[in-house]
């Protein structure tokens, strides 16, 4: 018998599979935490990428509007906070000219008294700060249509800044490819009608994880990005723990090449095989404190498994289901066609959700591993539910005629198996 760990909500969990089915575990090399991530974040902006340092760019008559896009931990927040300001002050910027704007993000708006929680009480006291708003029309300035005929809407503060500034954190996203750096335009600061438009396209084979090339949703986000014209970027790299290993500033370009290549190197596994069960856990707490959240890491696994397999999660979900438009979506789910179309027309934060389910279970039989009760896993979410691991592969081990080979994937949120084919075919290069 091999033994593999998984994490499961503050905890591990075991699995035991008898050698000969075991496929293997994919865990892809993690860099080493950064020393000293203040000179990091230091060094990025007094070394910027092919962009003029922020001391440089500014005046005392600069307007200056500051994006920082949600996911970063709040101890880095201050410490790149900081650091920027520090920047902007040193080219002799004026305090009463600095705008903070917190973007909306993929999961919509965010709670104002958390915000000002992480935040030095001398950036609450000193700079404007804005929520960025997408239902704020009056706070909206048309820009331009995509060839997609997406029109356009992004934050007036930050259109009419002398200098745009961007802030967040570099990481997969399910179908935008990667999170950071440009989606700090589209969806962070954009109108309602430009995210539900821009989103819709997440329906798109090529809208996945780590894909950029002829990804719909990336597109319509590079395109936002270009009549935005940010004029410096900050973004940092995390391992799966949470730990900066490294920091870019510059040119927004040349800073998501860069942070794309060193975190494919902790994200992305070539595989050469797909396996008949795939196991796989969400990166434990906080990743798997809800279903909506952890499925996440479903668009990930579905790479690693053949089609028709069985594809088990293990995700404890001690906070229940998580979001009501996806439990909302599932609820009145039919056919993963009609899903699509609904998305298309009429996108919502967190319907996303429940296309991943529904595209896993399209093409797998997915048995949960959780504390969700059945009836939710069941009744509305349409998986099966097992109380154990062992349970949930004994299930798929008697339906499967043949020795069936299992993949286990423990870190699923942060790992990204690509068939060799879909690689060299489908090259995600930035």
């Amino acid at each position: 018998m091999v033994e593999v760990w998984l994490p499961y909500g503050d905890t591990e969990i075991m699995a035991r599979i008898p050698a000969e089915l075991f496929l293997g575990s994919i865990d892809p090399p993690q860099l080493p935490a950064s020393a000293n991530p203040e000179a990091d974040i230091q060094n990025a902006i007094e070394k910027p990428l092919d962009a003029t340092r922020l001391q440089d760019m500014v005046s005392e008559d600069s307007k200056i509007a500051l994006i920082v896009e949600d996911g970063i931990p709040p101890s880095l927040l201050r410490l790149s906070l900081k650091h920027v300001l520090e920047a902007l002050m040193e080219g002799g910027a004026k305090k009463q000219n600095v705008t903070l704007i917190f973007a909306t993000g993929f999961e919509g708006m965010r709670d104002a008294e958390s915000l000002a929680a992480i935040l030095e009480k001398d950036a609450v006291a000193s700079y404007k700060i804005i929520i960025h708003n997408p239902w704020d029309q009056e706070n909206l300035l048309p820009v331009g249509e995509t060839k997609r005929g997406t029109k356009v809407l992004l934050n007036r503060a930050f259109l009419e800044a002398d200098i745009k500034i961007c802030l967040g954190v570099l990481e997969l996203h399910e179908f935008a490819g990667y999170t950071g750096v440009r989606t700090s335009i589209l969806p962070g600061i954009s109108g309602l009608s430009t995210i539900k438009a821009s989103l819709g396209f997440l329906t798109d084979e090529n809208a996945r994880p780590g894909i950029l090339e002829d990804n719909p949703v990336y597109s319509e986000i590079l395109e936002a990005n270009s009549m935005a014209e940010p004029d410096f970027a900050l973004t940092l790299i995390l391992n799966r723990h949470g730990n900066p290993v490294k920091a870019f500033g510059g040119e927004a370009k040349r800073v998501f090449e860069e942070g794309v290549r060193i975190l494919d190197s902790m994200r992305k596994v070539p595989i050469k095989d797909t396996a008949d069960i795939v196991l796989v856990a969400a990166d434990g707490a906080p990743k798997d404190h809800s279903l909506s959240r952890a499925i996440g890491c479903l668009q990930n696994a579905l790479e690693a498994l053949r089609l028709g397999g069985f594809l088990i999660l293990a995700a404890e979900c001690g906070g229940g289901y998580g979001s009501k438009t996806f439990y909302d979506w599932m609820k009145g789910f039919k056919d993963i066609e009609s899903l699509k179309r609904n998305i298309r027309r009429n996108y919502e934060f967190g319907c996303e959700k429940a296309y991943i389910l529904a595209r896993a279970i399209e093409k797998a039989r997915v048995i949960l591993v959780s504390s969700l009760p059945h009836f939710y896993t069941q009744e509305v979410f349409r998986v099966q539910r097992a109380s154990t691991v062992s349970e949930a592969l004994e299930i798929s081990y008697h339906r499967i005629p043949k020795r069936p080979k299992v993949l286990v994937i423990p870190y699923g949120m942060t790992t990204l198996p690509l068939r060799i084919k879909v690689q060299r075919e489908e090259g995600s290069q930035p």
